[in-house]
């Protein structure tokens, strides 16, 4: 007469408990300043599609089969940014400094409270932006500089068009042509009047 088989019960395993377990590290800390964290984020995120999107259109125009242009497509420093003039902002006529801007761009808020209490007018200067960005972004940039000036809103590719890898993008015309251009690092007020033309040339206020 054969036994009767038997069960096999499988053997319960205690939990294992880590040392660290029910502490937060580091990086489950909320940061101590989301709303500057934010505000980089979208610096970057910005920026770098941008870049993209200019990368990628220089690349179909070099790649474009039966139409390779006999010459690279024109870089930051050789396009002519009067084309993007409107009649509410007409940077094109007299003498302008144009600004690329992103209104939540540290060095862009920088430069333009620098402009601030500049007297532009008696140089015969006019100032203009071009902003990626929304109007109530823009709106908000001009409270926090104490400044305003005529403006464009430009998309993302247009921006990277026009700009350098260090925002924000600066441009002194003269009836529509490139006299000098900025970086934000570049750019202050010294070297504006120095690129001025010499009839504009005063002391620094």
């Amino acid at each position: 007469m054969l036994a009767p088989p038997v069960r096999r019960t499988a053997a319960r395993q205690a939990p294992v408990v880590t040392p660290n377990a029910g502490r937060k590290t580091m990086s489950d800390q909320p940061s101590t300043n989301p709303d500057r964290n934010g505000r980089k984020r979208r610096i970057v995120v910005r920026v770098a599609a941008a870049l993209v999107i200019a990368l990628a259109i220089d690349i179909a125009l070099v790649l474009r089969p039966g139409q390779r242009p006999s010459t690279p497509p024109p870089t930051a420093s050789e396009r002519n940014p009067a084309a993007l003039a409107t009649s509410a902002a007409p940077f094109d006529q007299g003498l302008a400094l144009l600004l690329f801007l992103t209104p939540d761009c540290g060095h862009c808020l920088q430069v333009a409270r620098s402009l601030a209490t500049f007297k532009a007018v008696e140089y015969g200067l006019s100032l203009y932006g071009a902003f990626l960005g929304q109007e109530d972004e823009v709106d908000t940039f001009f409270q926090e500089t104490g400044t305003e000036f005529p403006y464009v809103l430009v998309p993302p590719e247009t921006y990277a068009a026009y700009t350098r890898e260090d925002p924000p993008t600066i441009y002194l015309l003269d009836q529509g042509s490139v006299r000098a251009q900025w970086t934000g690092s570049q750019f202050n007020r010294q070297a504006l009047i120095e690129a001025l033309p010499k009839t504009k040339q005063t002391t620094v206020p």
